[in-house]
């Protein structure tokens, strides 16, 4: 059975597959990290550049990243893709965070060479199960109407449970 998964993958037949073999990741695929005490510092020419960065702040940021290759799945040639979402502060590490992600500061974004795919405008629900180690939680975040989409994405969603680094 795995030769024959394995030769659908190489077709792109396979389930969850795209014509030549390219998907685009899961959450199961990225890292994700919440970052304390951080700030998402969006460049207001975003739309142009796609810059953006986790500087210093009194908010939570999640950062979600991953690169080609990580996993079974083919994203475009050299391609890193990242979703990132401020969050309010948690006066207590310890307890759960929940929080509606619709019109909090977010981006995802598809780099290579060029900015390949990039979104802002997010919707959602995140809950996190304490904000200091170990942190876990459950997202469910689609971005609407890309600025820039040079692959053809759409709009991209992620949803499920995952496990996050705390730094």
């Amino acid at each position: 059975m795995g030769f024959v998964m394995t030769l659908l993958s190489a077709l792109g037949c396979a389930p969850g597959s795209k014509a030549g073999g390219s998907t685009t990741p899961v959450l199961a695929d990225y890292d994700v990290v919440l970052h304390a005490n951080q700030a998402l510092a969006i460049d207001p020419a975003v739309g142009q550049n796609g810059r953006f960065q986790i500087t210093s702040g009194n908010k939570l940021v999640l950062e979600l990243s991953t690169t080609r290759g990580k996993s079974a799945a083919a994203y475009d040639t050299a391609s890193a893709w990242s979703v990132v979402v401020e969050l309010p502060a948690n006066p207590d590490p310890a307890k759960p965070l929940e929080v509606t992600l619709d019109g909090v500061p977010a981006v995802a974004r598809v780099a290579g060479e060029d900015v390949l795919y990039l979104a802002r405008n997010a919707k959602g629900h995140l809950k996190l199960t304490r904000t200091s180690d170990p942190v876990s939680g459950e997202i469910e975040i689609a971005f609407e109407t890309p600025e820039r989409d040079l692959i053809k994405l759409g709009n991209y969603a992620l949803r499920g449970t995952f496990k996050a680094k705390s730094k």
